[in-house]
């Protein structure tokens, strides 16, 4: 698939078969298209494509900080009527959209990052918290969800380790406290003395 049948594929991809944002993401990444930017595609970027009127044949400017349409010189790609089909979908969307987000606290939100790099977001499966890796969903990552009760657990394993370090850290220091006590010591009394060794010209 070519950069200038993504647009098209898109707006019919949103209103005659019905595909989300997130599906038509999908689709793309698992073709191998990439972005302009050479990238995944996410949601932001398939509904940024379907509300851009330049596929319209329009231009925006904005004059005086209010932003006006006005007819460009180039062609559209997709007619008014389907690109007013796209619009209601999308209010449609925003406004009866469900919030699947758990019941319990999910107090690792915005702090989890899969092995690919990308966050992990929590959402609720058979009434349970799991986290999912952002690229999972667009089809750009394969990494397993995890439960909270397992992320809980890893996090209160990686607590301990720390506090092991931290009693490690603390008489580590309290060694080189006191060595340094004593060569301090040593040199007050005269007991101290570099290890140097003088070469003569023969």
């Amino acid at each position: 698939m070519r950069w200038f049948t993504v647009s098209p594929f898109c707006f019919l991809s949103y209103v005659h078969q019905g595909m989300s944002l997130s599906a038509i993401s999908r689709a793309l990444n698992l073709r191998g298209v990439p972005t302009k930017q050479n990238s995944t595609w996410a949601n932001r970027q398939i509904k940024e494509i379907l509300t851009n009127h330049t596929y319209l044949g329009k231009v925006r400017h904005c004059v005086k900080e209010d932003l006006a349409i006005y007819d460009g010189l180039h062609e559209g790609i997709v007619s008014l009527e389907l690109f007013e089909e796209v619009k209601k979908i999308i209010a449609k969307n925003q406004a009866f959209a469900p919030t699947n987000q758990p019941k319990e606290k999910s107090y690792f939100s915005g702090m989890l990052t899969c092995k690919c790099k990308r966050k992990m977001f929590p959402h609720s499966n058979r009434g349970k918290t799991r986290y999912t890796c952002a690229g999972n969903k667009f089809g750009v990552c394969n990494a397993s969800s995890m439960s909270h009760e397992k992320v809980e657990a890893a996090f209160s394993q990686y607590i301990e380790r720390v506090e092991a370090f931290s009693e490690i850290d603390a008489l580590d220091l309290k060694k080189k406290d006191k060595v340094k006590q004593e060569v301090q010591q040593a040199t007050s009394c005269g007991r101290y003395r570099h290890n140097t060794k003088r070469t003569y010209k023969a």
